[in-house]
């Protein structure tokens, strides 16, 4: 039987998304290219065919999940069915999700040691989200839900306001602080776009609470098992055996 061969851009993510298993799975440290390639049953040459070294994955994985955070805030600031705090309800609904599916590679974004990822991370999805951000807040102000004169600034500085204090929570998890910030974020945002207090109180019950927060907090702490950000990289040929 022929096998059946794939195109480039096609096999290109399906080693994306199989070391983006793996990497949930083991952590990005523990994977190695041998993984990789022996989870997808292929020659270890295909793999040196496509990608220069394990961390080429990484950065390709990062465009993929900027793309998929860009994707999600274009499609529902875009929809007609919802008013502004139903977009807002369903973006931090669904975006929550997509952090909770990458979990261990969110935190290993969050390791001190690799904060150079993070800033590029951050940059690269404000500078793309904040154009459908600002257009809700538009939205928001024609309802009266927002009273704001400045709709882009208002979103960068959501963006701002969400990155400084969960970042800090990934760097010091316990439950005390990540309340006071999770409080502190949903007051300094409401004031920034000029909404009434409580308007974004909904997220508070996204929050898992008790046993459930305490073990989510522990698992932060962790840092996914990781704790550098530059292994695998060229050395990929003979780490990988």
């Amino acid at each position: 039987m022929t096998r059946k061969t794939k195109a480039p851009q096609a096999r290109r993510m399906e080693f994306v998304e199989t070391a983006e298993r793996l990497f949930e799975a083991r952590g990005y440290e523990r994977t190695s290219v041998d993984d990789i390639v022996g989870k997808m049953g292929v020659a270890k040459g295909l793999f040196y065919y496509y990608f220069d070294s394990k961390e080429d994955v990484l950065a390709l994985l990062i465009d993929h999940l900027i793309s998929e955070n860009v994707a999600l805030f274009d499609q529902i600031s875009a929809r007609n069915d919802l008013d502004t705090m139903g977009k807002f309800r369903l973006l931090m609904t669904q975006a929550a999700a997509l952090r909770a599916r990458s979990r261990r590679m969110t935190m290993f974004f969050h390791n001190e040691s690799n904060r150079h990822l993070h800033a590029d991370i951050e940059a690269r999805t404000v500078r793309l989200m904040t154009p459908a951000l600002a257009r809700l807040v538009e939205q928001g102000v024609s309802e009266g839900v927002f009273d704001t004169k400045y709709p882009e600034e208002a979103a960068l500085a959501f963006f701002g306001v969400s990155s400084i204090l969960g970042h800090e929570v990934y760097q010091r998890p316990n439950e005390a602080l990540f309340r006071r910030r999770v409080e502190a974020a949903l007051d300094i945002i409401e004031k920034i776009l000029g909404a009434a207090p409580g308007t974004f109180d909904f997220y508070k019950k996204q929050i898992p609470s008790g046993p459930r927060l305490r073990k989510w907090l522990s698992r932060m702490g962790q840092k996914g098992g990781n704790r550098s950000g530059r292994g695998g990289g060229k050395r990929g040929r003979t780490a990988g055996r």
